[in-house]
């Protein structure tokens, strides 16, 4: 099988012919529209880590949420969050920075933005996320990776089965990362208090290299 005329190396399920069924062990290594994403699946080929596009679907009063859920925009703090929670499995997304104060990650499922979250980037065990100023992960504000300057994609590679986030800028890996997350938790963004900072979901397939 072959992606934008690169050979994709497979593995056959148990009792399977291996041309009717491959597992693209990294799908990462390719940028995929939805449109050939589905074409994939139509052919039996499973996408480790991209599940489709996640749009944010809660936010407090402060966060409006525009384009089906793919732009947040802040009047001044707040949280958006997807609805999906994840408990196991490899997630890929990225999300493209407008503006360059924001916190990009996740969050424990429970975390309800709509009752005006805010500050969640210095609770411990409750988010896991990369400021764009920086690139320091918080809470504990350390491992400083460099800026995500306006206009790039921050990529997020969640392997829960490894309890990883990694990031990835303009799909290059950008510092270490975070260990020891537990499920369950959700995609998140969380604003500082500057009035019209956003974020856009990216809507198609990343490509991410370590």
């Amino acid at each position: 099988l072959k992606l934008h005329g690169k050979e994709v190396n497979g593995k056959a399920k148990a009792g399977t012919n291996k041309a009717t069924f491959m597992e693209l062990v990294d799908q990462s290594a390719y940028a995929l529209s939805d449109a050939a994403v589905s074409a994939l699946r139509d052919k039996g080929v499973k996408l480790v880590g991209w599940r489709g596009f996640v749009p944010f679907a809660h936010a407090g009063s402060n966060v409006t949420l525009s384009q089906g859920g793919a732009v947040a925009t802040t009047s001044g703090g707040n949280v958006a969050a997807a609805d999906e929670s994840l408990s196991a499995g490899v997630h890929c997304w990225e999300v493209e920075v407008a503006e360059d104060d924001a916190w990009v990650g996740v969050c424990k499922a429970d975390v309800r933005p709509e009752s005006g979250t805010k500050d969640l980037f210095t609770q411990r065990g409750k988010a896991w996320v990369m400021r764009t100023y920086g690139g320091e992960l918080y809470p504990g504000r350390k491992d400083a990776a460099g800026e995500v300057p306006v206009g790039a994609r921050l990529g997020c590679k969640l392997d829960l089965g490894a309890g990883t986030l990694t990031f990835y800028l303009n799909g290059v890996k950008h510092g270490p990362g975070w260990t020891g997350i537990v499920g369950p938790v959700k995609r998140c963004v969380e604003f500082g208090e500057r009035q019209g900072d956003s974020v856009t979901l990216v809507r198609t397939a990343p490509a991410f290299r370590d």
